[in-house]
């Protein structure tokens, strides 16, 4: 490469530095983070929600499940095209923007309609994070890296959930007993509104930061511009015997998250008669604390694992998962609230394991012009079918098979079928050649 005198330039580096990417991660991780409570925040607030805007269990369960899945799957693959095309710093900062007004919005509803309408509105915006935060993550990191950097940002999920149910523990209790708040430039409003409003403001933070992130070069140096070739399809379809197993399995994966995340909290109030607050605390310090750390520990893993095995971070995504339900069996079964903790806490170390690799090892078989589409696709996938059938299953397993107390045999059921089924495809999907996407 030659400058117009004539005289040599070094090349672009391939990828941002050290501090730079990291800081990428750490704003995708904040963002995530705060996405998810804002997500989740809703649920916490059922009982007063309900009897302040009158609203029946139908109408409520439209509001927290289908008003926030429904853009919020949908418009993954348009945030994907995007993502592919134009500015991701540019497209996390609008995306938090709409999400936070959103839930702002939350807490100035007087009716169904209206929270109805913010509530689609967070779900459009949290759209626009997964493709553009995945791709991002992708193109700051060379393969090597991109497996710990991955997982870092995919822990925010289950240390978001965490500290939704800690932080929900506190504000059910700030509800019960301060039904109405001042605050400044609002006046007295509803505790639950001022939660919403609150919490939702405090997000704007991510917002600012995400404009201080960097655009990096797309894979080895693509530009903006879409890239020839075969299309997302068709390269999908080629490695189907590779790439196919890998999306089953972390389908399976989501199945089995959706179904723990709906149903634990019950599970112990039902189980052991523990209460909301007790609930939120001890579990969500479980989550909190063993479902970052198994992700973390999965990228350490990979890569003290010999290839000749196959691909080292989906041998390690096999082996977690395998381990997955007979702890989680064992944590169902338990007599006591303390051992059912002790044995889900390394369920879920186990369990977190392949959070990061299994999205990493699928971005590094994607060609870098593609990978904003593919993970729209990947979050379209796990999140369609996951919502629907993991907290579905669950409850039609308690109901019509177990009878009594069948909630903590049904969430072992589902553990059996989804943990083992993954473990299977993760390795089926390891021994294959993967596509190198060339960077």
């Amino acid at each position: 490469m030659t400058k117009g005198d004539g005289a040599p330039t070094a090349p672009l580096p391939l990828y941002p530095p050290g501090r730079t990417a990291w800081w990428t991660v750490a704003v995708l991780f904040a963002a995530y983070l705060i996405s998810f409570v804002d997500r989740v925040l809703i649920g916490l607030l059922v009982e007063p929600i309900q009897a302040d805007l009158d609203l029946s269990d139908t109408e409520f369960a439209l509001l927290q499940g289908v008003a926030f899945a429904l853009l919020y799957t949908l418009l993954g693959l348009p945030f994907g095209w995007l993502a592919d095309r134009f500015s991701r710093p540019m497209l996390v900062a609008a995306g938090s923007a709409i999400w936070c007004a959103s839930t702002v919005a939350c807490g100035f509803s007087h009716s169904f309609g209206q929270l109805l309408a913010a509530r689609l509105g967070v779900g459009a915006g949290e759209a626009a994070l997964p493709p553009s935060a995945i791709s991002l993550i992708s193109d700051s990191f060379p393969p090597e890296k991109r497996a710990l950097a991955m997982s870092v940002y995919t822990a925010a999920s289950s240390m978001g959930a965490g500290a939704s149910l800690i932080v929900g523990g506190l504000v059910v209790a700030l509800v019960a007993s301060t039904p109405s708040f001042a605050m400044p430039f609002v006046g007295d409003i509803a505790s639950w509104k001022a939660v919403f409003i609150i919490v939702g403001a405090g997000g704007f933070i991510v917002t600012a930061a995400a404009l201080t992130m960097t655009e990096p070069r797309r894979g080895s140096g693509a530009s903006l511009k879409p890239q020839g070739g075969p299309s997302l399809y068709a390269h999908l379809r080629l490695h189907r015997r590779s790439l196919g197993p890998l999306l089953m399995a972390m389908t399976l994966y989501a199945v089995l998250a959706y179904g723990l995340l709906g149903w634990i909290p019950a599970f112990f109030m039902r189980s052991y008669g523990m209460s909301p607050g007790e609930v939120g605390l001890q579990y969500g310090l479980v989550l909190l604390l063993f479902g970052g750390a198994g992700g973390l520990f999965g990228a350490w893993l990979a890569g003290r694992i010999p290839a000749r095995w196959g691909t080292p971070s989906l041998i390690a995504c096999a082996g977690a998962a395998a381990l997955v339900a007979p702890l989680m069996a064992l944590g169902f079964a338990s007599s006591t609230a303390s051992a059912a903790l002790a044995w889900l806490a390394a369920g879920l170390f186990a369990y977190t394991v392949p959070s990061g690799l299994g999205i990493a090892a699928f971005q590094a078989a994607i060609p870098p012009h593609q990978r904003g589409m593919a993970a729209a696709l990947y979050y379209l996938l796990i999140g369609l079918i996951g919502m629907t059938f993991g907290p579905l299953g669950v409850a039609l397993m308690s109901d019509l098979l177990f009878g009594a107390d069948g909630l903590r045999w049904s969430l072992a059921a589902l553990v059996a079928l989804c943990a083992p089924g993954a473990a299977i495809l993760f390795y089926v999907s390891a021994r294959q050649d993967m596509p190198v996407s060339g960077d």
